[in-house]
């Protein structure tokens, strides 16, 4: 019995004396989160498919991410990230981004592990500044993951010339489980995007990245492109893409691909007003016996900041599709978005 109450006091010590060290690098943990919502309205008489619109509007909860992010240290911290909508029946909530990131020193070296954003669609959308209208093109189409399951670099390059980074990933998104290639091994994407600002002016950059598979046999490849100029009067960016998906499991079945290129612009009217436009053009398929399948989309609109983090976006978004017999009717789309954080 004394030597259990022995134990007992020294535990209680330990904890005491550890206590003090513990406080100094006590976790800091954060809630925030972002809402998008939408009212859209078909002003056409078709919609893209060649289907009647009938006059179809919805009210749409588009995203609603929750964030927690902690910080251990000054070197160390996590993130995870839920996410939500109502565009799909069952009102689906899932995992989105869960991951450990650990900071040199210097903030010059990121390393993060687990289910990371991917290279190339975070800063495109920084250019786009419009996400909760629209998803830039790569995400849109479906070219690229916005996260996935992996290790992620990212290294900041002397004098502000911009990044350099790196991912290894299972490929197949933040949704789906690692699959295999052909000869029955399981490959890894790996992601490579340099971002530059290589000149005094830094409201310009460009940059580039690539996405292959690491093992035995391909799976797919993509090449993507970009250009961007932030200023305080306007900004204007574009970027362009080639994809290349290949048999997973037979080497005799012919690659198919797509490749297209978007341009986007915000010009702030006054402190609490925006007009914004963005033209995307898409080329479905490079095989010859489909040259029809092309697409457009345009998306014109204005912005207002109704409040610090608060903004509502009235936007017409118009679309055009090519088809074999005939050509698919245009589609337009009135809505009004909605962004809010929290």
């Amino acid at each position: 019995m004394k030597s259990i109450s022995i134990k007992r006091l020294l535990a209680l010590a330990g904890i005491l004396l550890f206590a003090p060290a513990v406080g100094v690098y006590a976790a800091e943990t954060k809630i925030e989160g972002v809402l998008f919502a939408n009212y859209g309205l078909y002003t056409s008489d078709y919609k893209a498919d060649n289907t009647l619109a009938y006059d179809y509007n919805t009210f749409d909860v588009g995203r609603v991410y929750v964030t927690a992010s902690t910080k251990y240290s000054p070197n160390i911290a996590s993130k995870i990230v839920l996410e939500g909508n109502s565009t799909t029946a069952g009102n689906a909530i899932f995992l989105k981004n869960a991951f450990l990131q650990w900071k040199d020193d210097t903030g010059e070296l990121t390393i993060e592990g687990g289910m990371p954003g991917t290279l190339w669609i975070s800063p495109e959308e920084g250019v786009w500044k419009y996400r909760f209208v629209e998803k830039v093109q790569t995400d849109l189409e479906g070219v690229l993951q916005s996260a996935d399951k992996g290790i992620k670099v990212i290294y900041k390059l002397p004098k502000g010339f911009g990044t350099a980074e790196g991912m290894l990933a299972n490929g197949e998104g933040y949704k789906t489980l690692e699959t295999a290639d052909w000869r029955k091994k399981n490959t890894k994407d790996g992601q490579l995007r340099l971002g530059l600002t290589p000149f005094k002016n830094k409201d310009f950059s460009i940059s580039a990245g690539y996405l292959g598979s690491f093992g035995l046999g391909r799976v797919r490849e993509r090449f993507m492109g970009g250009a961007a100029y932030q200023g305080k009067k306007f900004s204007l960016g574009a970027s362009a893409f080639k994809s290349v998906d290949y048999s997973t499991f037979s080497l005799t079945v012919a690659p198919t691909g797509k490749s297209g290129y978007s341009i986007y612009g915000n010009v702030p009217l006054s402190e609490s007003l925006s007009a914004f436009a963005r033209f995307d053009w898409l080329d479905n398929s490079f095989l010859k016996s489909k040259n029809y399948d092309k697409k457009t989309l345009q998306i014109y609109g204005f912005a207002r900041e109704l409040a610090k983090d608060v903004k509502v976006a009235l936007t017409e978004r118009i679309t055009t599709q090519g088809q074999a017999v005939v050509e698919r009717r245009h589609q337009h789309i009135t809505s009004v978005d909605l962004f809010a954080k929290f």
